[in-house]
């Protein structure tokens, strides 16, 4: 059931006028659904452009002939007033800078690096184990200790902990 085109004209004067913010939810669903529905209606919309905003349709005035001049002359003396530097903007400062930049960041790493002393010989003494005799060693569950004993004269015993399944 197509509804008449008099319920829908003020739906299609709003999007023929580019108003389609004063269009509320039910209408807008209403319309889209006739459109959907009836191609001679969509075919009524599908050119459609909405209108020009006014702000966007106002002319903008063009610059002068002599305008255009004076911008002409500045650009063409710029390079003149780059080659007229003084001797202070081309001095010893901007020669050296990447060097003094250079040395300005091997002074700050001086300052802020911290000297370490070797950890002190008491906080964890490694002996061999042959000064130490082992009472008990702990594995993790499912490992295996073995203990190998290599060299035939002072033999040095070396343990080993073996995972499960390998």
């Amino acid at each position: 059931m197509k509804p008449r085109r008099d319920d829908m004209q003020s739906e299609f004067d709003a999007v023929q006028a580019g108003r389609l913010a004063d269009l509320s939810i039910e209408q807008v669903a209403r319309l889209e659904a006739r459109l959907n529905a009836d191609t001679d209606a969509a075919a009524r919309l599908a050119d459609l452009c909405p209108p020009a905003d006014p702000a966007l349709v106002e002319p903008v005035n063009m610059p002068t002939a002599d305008a255009w001049d004076c911008v002409w002359t500045r650009i063409e003396a710029a390079p003149a007033q780059r080659r007229r530097s003084t001797p202070a903007q081309t001095g010893i400062f901007l020669r050296w800078r990447p060097a003094l930049a250079a040395a300005a960041v091997c002074a700050l790493m001086v300052g802020t690096w911290t000297f370490r002393t070797p950890p002190s010989s008491n906080d964890w003494p490694i002996e061999w184990a042959h000064t130490v005799q082992i009472n008990y060693l702990e594995v993790a569950t499912g490992a295996t200790p073995l203990v190998i004993a290599a060299g035939a004269e002072d033999a040095i015993p070396i343990i080993w902990v073996l995972e499960a399944g390998s």
